[in-house]
């Protein structure tokens, strides 16, 4: 197409913003006066829009024939003009939504709910700062016999072992510390008295392992035997030493004095300890599997 002014030439950077503001300005007022050139820039404005859309191919390929036609003899009126630019930007407007449309992914359904078991406490992993359970632990099998559970229990009363105070006594501070009173109900053997001293103790607060050992073996004291194989569960499962070392032992006893001795929860924390020749509670272990039926 032959261009009857320069402005011709200045159509794409007059449409990215590339002129100076004179010639902006220059460009703006010669539109209106020169149909022609007025179409050829809504044309290429047109092409800029859709440039990098997978759809633009087709809008070019109307726009080319366009410019194929041989120019009118005459210009054509404004009226025609602006209903040129209306239609097609209603086609290009439908194109684009048909697109995205298309390119739309399904979403996909909602993941379904992980199905639930009965937990068993003494092997559920919990959080590392995670406070002790409430409900007795599940099993697996029927209790053990009444005469077989006694045996079991004196058992677990043999093995027990008191902890040392000096690990369980919290740092002093000034303030009443929780570990002091509990520490003190213990030398009273008020058991009691140290589970409640405890309990304002938080998953947050740095003696949080320190004070869930201490109960556990209040707990035991209690003969509350499920509550402290949950507490020393959590706190063998918690992994933060040196709790979790001496957990892997009290928790062996203290589902065997619960009656757990038959339950795969049970059998799978015992061969834990048998399978590390240097636990410290490797030989407590063995004395109870030794004692346990073949």
């Amino acid at each position: 197409m032959e261009n009857k002014s320069p402005f011709y030439d200045q159509i794409e950077a007059f449409l990215t913003g590339r002129l100076t503001p004179a010639e902006q300005d220059a460009m703006r007022k010669a539109l209106p006066d020169d149909p022609e050139l007025a179409r050829e820039v809504e044309l290429r404005r047109l092409e800029f829009d859709v440039s990098e859309s997978l759809i633009a191919e087709n809008i070019r390929q109307q726009m080319q024939r366009l410019r194929s036609e041989p120019p009118p003899e005459k210009p054509p009126e404004k009226k025609n003009l602006v209903a040129l630019i209306l239609i097609a930007a209603v086609l290009l407007i439908t194109a684009i939504g048909v697109y995205r449309r298309q390119q739309r992914a399904p979403e996909p359904p909602p993941a379904p709910a992980p199905a639930t078991s009965p937990t068993n406490p003494a092997t559920d992993p919990v959080p590392a700062a995670a406070p002790q359970a409430t409900h007795p632990p599940a099993r697996d099998n029927k209790p053990a016999p009444a005469g077989q559970q006694n045996r079991y229990l004196a058992l677990a009363a043999e093995l027990y072992q008191n902890p040392v105070f000096e690990t369980l006594r919290g740092p002093a501070s000034g303030a009443a510390d929780p570990l002091e009173t509990a520490l003190a109900a213990w030398q009273k053997q008020d058991y009691a008295a140290v589970v409640t001293a405890l309990q304002p103790v938080a998953a947050t607060d740095p003696q949080y392992w320190r004070a869930m050992t201490f109960t556990a073996h209040a707990q035991f004291k209690l003969k509350r035997f499920g509550q402290a194989a949950r507490g020393f569960a959590a706190i063998a499962d918690g992994k933060i030493q040196p709790w979790a070392e001496d957990a892997d032992g009290y928790v062996l006893l203290a589902m065997l004095a619960d009656g757990q001795s038959d339950t795969a929860a049970f059998r799978a924390r015992l061969e834990k300890v048998l399978a590390d020749p240097g636990h410290p509670w490797f030989d407590l272990a063995g004395k109870i599997q030794s004692r346990l039926p073949k």
